[in-house]
């Protein structure tokens, strides 16, 4: 089976990310394996890359000193016979993390569906310092903020020149959460209100209760990009799932659909969040 378009780009980018995080060039890379430096450049190439293949890539990440769990990440997803894939490992960290901001980058749109968090693009600094301390307690302190840094920094997809536009869909437990303490929580929802105002984001509320649905199965995000096929994510607490298959994404797309049946109106979800919010401050004048 041919590899996807969608993941031929995103191995180039764990590649790039590999790459960049040696000492040595492409040029050296195509002398070493005694090939043409035009093949070795499409292999890391931004746009339209050539896929190496998974040998290819295993001699690469010898060669960039890439062992055990990465490089064993890596060359699963160098294979082409599975049109879904897993990559395990800390949440948030390469080549993962590469994978995401590949798909973040080449989004035009992200629907984005979190039942139980506020989504990744919308937390604030101190909400997402909670979320990454409390699931990876081995971090350092310094590793945490790189991480706290680097989920910032992709907020930028949102008030770019060119933002991409986000739907996202809230669960009520997110919105009464009390991840990292009420003033951490309140700023946050704050947060929530103000990017909401933005033309390019539509952010709504669901109800979690009542019956089984799909969305009751976990948050995903879907990417959609002009000139790639969609994309599904699956964040779990140490690993991540991708999916590109027609059929898988389509399962995803029609769980949207139930959602946006279910979902409160932009302007009702935005006035919950604000008595949330007076509700919490109305609380700290009385402890």
């Amino acid at each position: 089976m041919a590899m996807s378009a969608r993941r031929t780009r995103q191995l180039a980018a764990v590649l790039r990310d590999v790459l960049e995080r040696s000492d040595l060039s492409r040029r050296q890379i195509a002398e070493r394996l005694d090939v043409g430096r035009n093949k070795v450049n499409a292999w890391f190439a931004e746009t339209d890359p050539t896929p190496p293949s998974s040998e290819q890539v295993a001699a690469i990440l010898a060669l960039l000193n890439v062992v055990g769990d990465e490089r064993d990440r890596i060359v699963h997803l160098a294979r082409t016979d599975e049109p879904d894939w897993l990559m395990s490992g800390p949440t948030g960290m390469n080549p993962q993390l590469a994978l995401v901001m590949d798909c973040e980058r080449d989004a035009s749109a992200i629907t984005a569906w979190a039942p139980l968090v506020i989504p990744g693009l919308l937390q604030t600094s101190d909400y997402a310092r909670t979320i990454i301390a409390r699931g990876n307690p081995d971090l350092s302190s310094h590793e945490i903020e790189n991480m706290v840094m680097m989920r910032n920094a992709r907020r930028d997809l949102l008030v770019r020149l060119k933002p991409v536009t986000l739907h996202a869909y809230i669960g009520l437990p997110a919105i009464h959460g009390g991840i990292g303490g009420r003033d951490v929580m309140v700023d946050q929802l704050n947060h929530v209100l103000d990017i909401s105002r933005r033309d390019n984001v539509t952010i709504q509320a669901v109800d979690l209760s009542g019956d089984w649905r799909p969305a009751h199965a976990g948050q995903f995000v879907i990417y959609e990009s002009q000139g790639l096929p969609p994309t599904v994510y699956l964040e779990h607490h140490r690993s991540g799932s991708f999916l590109d298959s027609a059929s898988e994404v389509a399962a995803y797309q029609n769980a949207v659909q139930q959602l946006q049946e279910e979902a409160m109106s932009p302007d009702r979800t935005a006035g919950l969040i604000a008595e949330v919010i007076a509700g919490a401050r109305a609380l700290e004048t009385t402890t």
